[in-house]
């Protein structure tokens, strides 16, 4: 016989693989299961948070048509952006009120490939069939534009390259020049715009005459003669984003430039806009403040999925992070731009976050999360798997965002949402070893998350009386339920406004006490008590599954038969905690448990299971009813054959 205490559960749910491993101290942290709570900063789990009902978003059936993202205005205020087919949305945060609907650039097909970044009164938003667009807000909540840039010049690139066997003649040597190509099916309309140089002139392109073989424009630099130039010495340019070309697919902000990254055309290309402009990126001179343009070399294929600003300017590719060089408050000019590969794993289509004071991001395979930080000795970004003890919670994610508020006990998350609906939740604080890995799940599926700091909102799909939604849900830690409606039945008992819960049987809880389930009909309940604030929602059920872990350091008795004969719980300001679909006696209410106003317990609970002797014995704690709930740590009394 032994007793077996654990204390924290910092590690959250582990991986099954290392179920033998106890061999590993922080397998000694971990749990089977830990379904529907958070891990605490703390240590123990608690009832994750609820959802609050805001809209429902216009869409048929698919959940990838629709998008959600934050924007924080330069005075501080929030909007919540709903992207819908060829529609955007706009939500006022302070009240979850839709203050404006404008037109969008995006179909319903292209929106889960939109990219977005924002300055103190822009949000940036790119697609690579799609020019870039800026939504802006004019004077009020109610007044906004959101359009194409109206780029001074976009930066050129020579896709030909095929005039080495022509000359090219400049009219004059500076103001106005006309240059004559000798050679037919060179110059193109698209060159307007462009630029051409050689013989020391740098031309910008204005206008062109494909039939004459002549590119007209303005110097920027002067022409050394008007002598025939050979194209071998010679730079012909042409805007390097069109209809024809494709647009970026990625963007972000770099020391005071706007940047974007990875058209179709050139897939492995950034550029950086002129310094303290955004609009321009006149790539015709080589100056510190000029637009910068880079391509991604490395021994492999490098697509750009993804950009950052951090301490440096990073791009995440297909196969790899590069990097620039860390600087020392030096700026980033066109002549100090190189870019180094820091590892070779690659990104998929999730956008990375700042987490922890490092950088995440998911693989292409979408089974682990990567930790990137800078090492100062290694002078560069080192990657580290930080999934690997719950990587089996991974499921082809296809969202992340982060959660971070100082102003609660709850901590810092980060937010991962799976293909199949499901949500991962890590819990992490990095020099307190804790990194707490959590499974939850709805009526229904999760499939889009956006956050600002301490504000999450969620698109979750929902089956409402046999007709497919998605809804707007916002997190909230004050909430015991999901999809939560809050009204008022101070006078009647009937509560009408719920059809986004028509068919549904939820639960209610009126000022703060929890009445008998209703289900909504024509979109009205009719609750069994008058009361002030009601709260009504769907419920979903904690679980948590403790690990049995050997009794002998050695692990030799992991395989033996064992027997439980007594369980403690340490629990904090809990009400109604189950084990094994038995009420703890700690517990036990001695009244009905509804319209019935129940105090919090904390303490231990000690608990009989009527477990027999098990090879391999499990536990588990659940909460049936929507109240709190709270696991600080758990002891065992384990029995071992002699």
């Amino acid at each position: 016989m032994s007793i077996i205490i654990q204390s924290n559960f910092t590690v959250g749910e582990i991986d099954p693989k290392l179920y033998a491993r106890y061999d590993l101290e922080i397998v000694k942290k971990g749990l089977k299961y830990a379904r529907n709570v958070v891990v605490l900063p703390q240590g123990g789990v608690t009832r994750r948070f609820g959802l609050n009902y805001i809209d429902a978003a216009t869409i048929a059936s698919a959940a990838t048509g629709i998008r959600i993202m934050v924007f924080e205005f330069m005075d501080e205020t929030k909007y919540l952006l709903l992207f819908e087919n060829l529609s955007l949305k706009i939500y006022l945060y302070s009240t979850n009120t839709l203050v404006a609907t404008v037109a969008s650039p995006y179909t319903a097909a292209q929106l889960p490939y939109i990219r977005f970044s924002q300055s103190q009164n822009g949000f940036f938003t790119t697609h690579p069939s799609v020019a870039p667009y800026v939504l802006q807000r004019v004077s009020a909540h109610a007044s906004w534009t959101y359009g194409a840039i109206a780029f001074t010049y976009y930066p050129t690139a020579d896709f030909d390259q095929n005039y080495d066997a022509a000359t090219f003649t400049p009219s004059a040597t500076t103001g106005t020049v006309t240059v004559t190509c000798s050679a037919a099916s060179i110059v193109k309309s698209s060159h307007v715009n462009g630029i051409f140089s050689g013989n020391e002139g740098v031309l910008r392109i204005t206008s062109v005459n494909v039939g004459a073989n002549t590119i007209t424009g303005f110097t920027i630099s002067d022409f050394k003669n008007t002598s025939a130039i050979s194209g071998k010495l010679c730079i012909l340019t042409e805007p390097a984003w069109s209809a024809s070309y494709g647009y970026p697919k990625a963007v972000t902000f770099f020391q005071g430039r706007i940047a974007y990254g990875g058209s179709p055309k050139l897939p492995h290309a950034a550029w950086l806009s002129t310094t303290n402009d955004f609009i321009d990126f006149d790539d015709s001179e080589v100056l510190a403040t000029s637009s910068i343009g880079v391509y991604i070399n490395t021994s492999t294929s490098n697509i750009v999925e993804h950009l950052l600003a951090e301490k440096s300017f990073l791009v995440f590719t297909s196969t790899g992070l590069v990097s620039t060089q860390m600087p020392e408050d030096a700026p980033l000019t066109p002549t100090n731009a190189s870019f180094n590969l820091q590892n070779a794993d690659g990104i998929g289509t999730v956008p990375p976050v700042i987490f922890d004071n490092k950088i995440v991001y998911l693989d292409r395979g979408g089974k682990i999360l990567w930790g990137v930080d800078y090492d100062v000795q290694r002078g560069g970004h080192v990657s580290h798997n930080i999934s690997i003890l719950s990587q089996h919670l991974l499921n082809l994610p296809v969202d992340m965002a982060a959660y971070r508020n100082s102003s609660t006990d709850q901590g810092n998350f980060l937010f991962i949402i799976n293909t199949d609906g499901t949500l991962v939740i890590l819990q992490a604080i990095d020099e307190q070893n804790v990194a707490g890995w959590t499974l939850s799940s709805t009526d229904g599926y999760f499939r889009h998350i956006a956050s600002s700091e301490d504000i999450v909102y969620f698109i979750v799909e929902r089956t409402i009386n046999s007709v497919t939604k998605f809804y707007i849900e916002q997190l909230d830690f004050d909430t015991l339920l999901d999809c939560q409606i809050v009204k008022s039945a101070a006078s009647s008992k009937t509560i009408t406004g719920l059809s986004a819960l028509e068919g549904k049987t939820v639960k209610i809880i009126g000022d703060d006490k929890l009445q008998t389930d209703k289900t909504v009909a024509s979109g009205s309940i009719t609750i069994d008590s008058l009361a002030t604030v009601v709260e009504i929602g769907l419920n979903f059920t904690p679980r948590v599954v403790p690990l049995i872990p050997p009794i002998l350091e050695s692990g030799s008795d992991l395989y033996l038969s064992k027997h439980i004969s007594t369980l403690w719980l340490n629990i904090y300001q809990s009400i109604a905690v189950y084990v094994d679909d038995e009420l703890l006696p700690f517990l036990q209410m001695d009244v009905d448990v509804f319209d019935t106003a129940l105090t919090p317990k904390t303490g231990i609970a000690m608990f009989t299971p009527s477990h027999g002797w098990d090879d391999i014995q499990s536990l588990e704690i659940t909460q049936i009813e929507p109240y709190p709930f709270t696991l600080l740590g758990v002891g065992m009394k384990i029995e071992v054959p002699k």
